[in-house]
């Protein structure tokens, strides 16, 4: 990797130095030692998840030649400031509240709950919100600069 620290988002800058190989796995791992992302292939496009808390990760590099397996790891550091985003979606005619799945920049990061309301802790910057019913019938999307503020959408 080219560099140490990284935001959650980011993608990180990789070299395969691996001259003999017949496969390779890219695998993303939390401090917390549990796998949060895997990638195949010998020169990946590796994109940290929005969600990514802060704390010293690894990305562990396996190859593949024949019958012998090599690994090699490396740390690097997720460090971003963060606010809260707040999503309130308002009930239909009858009462209900729609279930809809939040996309922050691209990539998925959960679910409305049983009232129609979703927070969560982002990093501070531009970001681009989708909000997608399960029908896909509604769509909205948001593009906003958090700013170290809190944001609070509603839908």
């Amino acid at each position: 990797m080219s560099q140490y620290e990284y935001v959650a988002g980011d993608a990180l800058m990789v070299e395969n130095l691996s001259l003999k190989y017949d496969s390779c796995q890219w695998e993303m791992i939390d401090p917390n030692g549990e796998v949060v992302k895997t990638v195949t292939g010998n020169h990946p496009n590796l994109v940290t998840g929005i969600l990514f808390k802060n704390g010293i990760h690894t990305l562990r590099l396996t190859t593949f030649l024949r019958k012998k397996v090599h690994s090699s790891e490396k740390d690097f550091l997720i460090k971003s400031d963060h606010i809260y985003l707040k999503v309130n979606a308002y009930s239909n005619s009858q009462g209900e509240h729609d279930e809809y799945d939040v996309y922050i920049d691209g990539q998925y990061a959960g679910s409305a709950n049983n009232y129609g309301a979703y927070s969560k802790k982002i990093p501070v910057g531009w970001r681009y919100l989708k909000l997608v019913a399960p029908t896909e019938t509604m769509e909205e999307t948001y593009y906003f600069d958090s700013n170290q503020y809190s944001v609070v959408i509603d839908f």
